[in-house]
């Protein structure tokens, strides 16, 4: 089952990886909600990315397709 009627399309998705200075097993995978883009984690004064890579874990950001001013694709509308 495809979800287009000519079989599967494929779409880039950007993302960004953050770390401490200091190696870490911890990796926060963070994705905006449906009204916002992937500035909502890093803007700001209150940046939760910088906060997180402070204490010692990394933050991979994810621009989601089609959303805001992100580096993913944007698909076509009708």
């Amino acid at each position: 089952m495809t979800l287009t009627e000519h079989g599967p399309i494929r779409y880039r998705v950007a993302g960004r990886l953050c770390r401490p200075a200091r190696p870490t097993a911890t990796v926060q995978f963070l994705m905006s909600g449906f009204t916002y883009d992937h500035r909502y984690w890093d803007s700001g004064d209150r940046s939760h990315v910088q906060a997180a890579v402070e204490a010692g874990m990394a933050t991979y950001t994810v621009a989601r397709i089609g959303v805001g001013v992100g580096a993913s694709a944007r698909p076509p509308t009708k």
